[in-house]
């Protein structure tokens, strides 16, 4: 009897044992700087995704722009629309191509809410460019100043990324 009682309680030990050694993995980001991080991922599954991914791709954008001119008259008031693309470069950082009419690729940092230039142009000048990110990248809200040959001033917009 003390026998058999022994042996079950042994295969009852050895079940339990393989039964928690066998739980599945969960995959998953396991990058702890990536926007999709998954803490409780055991197996990387290459899913990961970092802010310079959620704003690469073409925008359409609409300016509100209110410069001085350097000849005098006031300040006055444009409204801009084109489009202008944005290239990954690095997990944090993209490059914006052809903006506001701007032929040179403009370096940018990148963060899960905000992206600033990090270098100024020789298109128009531009400088205090700070943007801020909406909906996974979606939409970029931005404003920046410039000075060029005709005057200066401030640009507020928005671009919405095309599919």
């Amino acid at each position: 009897m003390l026998a058999r009682l022994l042996t079950a309680l042994a295969l009852l030990g050895l079940v339990a044992c393989q039964k928690e050694s066998a739980s599945p993995p969960v995959a998953g980001c396991r990058d702890p700087a990536s926007v999709n991080y998954n803490a409780q991922a055991t197996t990387d599954n290459g899913s990961c995704r970092y802010p310079a991914d959620l704003v690469a791709g073409l925008y359409q954008f609409r300016d509100t722009m209110v410069f001085t001119a350097w000849t005098g008259g006031g300040p006055q008031t444009q409204y801009l629309q084109g489009s202008f693309v944005v290239t990954k470069t690095g997990a944090t950082t993209v490059n914006i191509a052809n903006f506001d009419e701007c032929a040179t690729s403009q370096p940018a940092s990148v963060s899960q809410t905000s992206f600033v230039v990090t270098a100024s142009s020789s298109c128009r000048s531009l400088s205090s460019f700070l943007g801020a990110v909406q909906g996974q990248g979606a939409r970029l809200r931005y404003s920046y100043s410039f000075a060029d040959g005709g005057g200066s001033g401030t640009v507020r917009g928005t671009a919405t990324k095309m599919p």
